[in-house]
Formats: structure tokens, sequence, C-alpha cells
């Protein structure tokens, strides 16, 4: 600067870092990238990634309506909106020169309701059998596994893949007997134990 008598000031100067790029490297993952949310209140934990982002907006809707930018964080749990399906959340992260990522997303599956519409037959509703080896029919509404045991506590029954006719083995002496079912869907609902008697 110069002033009116001619005298100059020292050099002044600025600097600026010019900044064009948006964070990069982003990532979401979903409950560690599980299938289905097997949480009953619908909460899901969220594990994010963006290299240089200072902040993150989270969203189950593409156009990120009533989402608000928040510091990032890597990070975050989030809760979907209620009924069965697909459920998507995206995110977009942002630099501290204000520039924006593109959105990601990622996608993970809720089912709150189990396995419907179930029923156990021994021998198709057979009232005696002149042997032990008989065939279990069962048939059910999106169930994947089920849980077959001799005795109400289902002690030492394991889970398997649902089949819709399975041979078993009645236990012990001559008398009735009583085979109990339980059946489980993907995203871990169970069913109560039916019954049925021989």
């Amino acid at each position: 600067f110069k002033d009116i008598a001619g005298n100059i000031s020292d050099l002044s100067y600025a600097t600026i870092a010019l900044d064009t790029i948006p964070p990069s490297e982003t990532s979401i993952k979903i409950d560690g990238g599980k299938e289905w949310i097997t949480s009953t209140d619908r909460k899901v934990n969220l594990t994010l990634s963006a290299k240089d982002a200072v902040e993150m907006i989270v969203s189950d809707n593409p156009e990120f309506s009533k989402a608000k930018w928040e510091p990032y964080a890597s990070t975050k749990t989030f809760t979907v909106t209620s009924g069965d399906g697909v459920k998507t959340i995206g995110v977009k992260f942002k630099d501290q020169a204000g520039n924006i990522s593109l959105p990601i997303i990622a996608k993970i599956k809720l089912k709150q309701k189990g396995p419907s519409s179930y029923r156990l037959s021994i021998n198709q509703d057979s009232v005696y059998t002149k042997t032990t080896s008989v065939n279990l029919y069962l048939t059910v509404d999106y169930a994947s596994e089920m849980l077959i045991s001799s005795t109400a506590d289902f002690i030492n029954a394991k889970w398997e893949p649902y089949v819709s006719k399975k041979p078993w083995k009645l236990d012990g002496a001559d008398g009735l007997k009583t085979v109990y079912v339980k059946w489980r869907d993907p995203a871990g609902n169970t069913t109560d134990a039916i019954t049925d008697d021989i």
C-alpha cells in the first residue's frame, strides 16, 4: 500500500486453498452387511466412511427431504420405516470446502410378520400307526427353517431347513405320541409351537 506522502508499506499477502474435489472413497454398510433386519425396534447400525469428510446427511428418502446435515461419524444408528420389504438408506458427505459427494446407498430387508398359515400332520392325520417310523407333513408360509421335537421344551432339537415332508421316529413304548414343531423365517421371527398326536 502507498499513502499520500508516497510511503509504501511492507508486503502483505494472504493464501487460500482451492479445493474442488468432494469427499472420496465413500462407503455405507447396514448391520455389517446382513440381508435381514433382526431387531424388533427397526433400528439398524450404519458403518460409514469417506475421505476428507467433515459432515454427512443420511436418509431413507432419495431426495434427502427432512434430513439434516450432521458431523461426520463412522457409525450411526438409524430407524427404518415400518412395513415389510426392502429398505434403502442413502448418505452424502461434505468436506470443509463445502464440496458434496454423490449419494451412495445400501439396502436391507425388513420382515416383522413371522411365518403364517402353518400346520403339522403325522401320517396325514392318521389316528394310529403300527410302526415308530412316521412321516411328518408340514405346511407354512414365509418360513425358511423348522424345529421339531418329541418334547415341549425342544431339548436337544436343532433348527433345520424347512421341508414339507420329513421322516420321523417316535419315541418310547406304545401309547399316544406327540410331535412339536416351530418355524422361523430369515429375519428370525419364530412361531409358537404347534403339535399333532398319533
